[in-house]
């Protein structure tokens, strides 16, 4: 509903693009996640599947040699601001 981007992979380009810039910097993933306006099954499906990909990009761009230390996914109850 807010006309983002679904590209859940991206972040691996982008990890890689901040190790190319900043190299050996440990990097911590403090939000991340996606938006779903839908009913909750086709967004939980939806969510899963951005999870997914997203993990396996952070994998891939781990052996690739980023230092990833921490990933903190957005949850119902993680809005503290």
């Amino acid at each position: 509903g807010m006309n983002f981007r679904f590209d859940p992979a991206g972040i691996g380009e982008m990890l890689l693009d901040v190790n190319r810039r900043l190299p050996k910097i440990p990097i911590f993933i403090t939000e991340t996640g996606t938006a779903c306006d839908s009913d909750f099954e086709e967004a939980d499906e939806r969510r899963s599947e951005y999870y997914l990909e997203s993990f396996k990009a952070v994998a891939k761009a781990q052996k690739d040699g980023v230092q990833v230390k921490a990933y903190l996914a957005w949850t119902l109850f993680g809005n503290f601001e």
